[in-house]
């Protein structure tokens, strides 16, 4: 199955790179967990500092999301990555390069979009997110 992140930027009122809120939601094709109204950046930028690591078979890893209240955890069984969200849900990558190739195109897409934000150049995590995304 297919590992996919798709997000929803809030364009209800005017979009600012300083406020990128929206919607994420995460599906291995059985399950799916959807974060209502997050800081799109924040996640984006958490999944892709997950997606840099290497878990083994006995490591796991959390990784801190700003403005949320728990961590992304992620952990490995067989060769299937499970990743853990900040709302204590799950959802299961058939591999760790399918998670990646997710986090990767997600990325892409959300910079791609705020990419023509005037306030865009001033975002800290926009930065980060890009220079994530070229590592990985």
């Amino acid at each position: 199955m297919t590992f996919n992140i798709d997000w929803e930027l809030d364009e209800s009122d005017t979009v600012s790179a300083n406020s990128l809120l929206g919607n994420i939601t995460l599906s291995d094709g059985v399950r799916f967990v959807e974060e209502k109204s997050v800081y799109l950046d924040s996640w984006l930028e958490a999944l892709l500092k997950a997606a840099q690591l290497n878990i083994t078979s006995s490591a796991d890893a959390t990784i801190s999301v700003a403005e949320a209240p728990r961590p992304l955890h992620l952990f490995r069984n067989d060769d299937k990555l499970h990743i853990v969200t900040t709302s204590g849900r799950e959802v299961v990558a058939d591999s760790p390069d399918s998670f990646r190739n997710a986090v990767r195109g997600a990325s892409a897409r959300f910079l791609s979009r705020t990419s023509v934000l005037e306030d865009a150049p001033e975002n800290d995590t926009l930065r980060s997110i890009r220079t994530l995304l070229e590592e990985l």
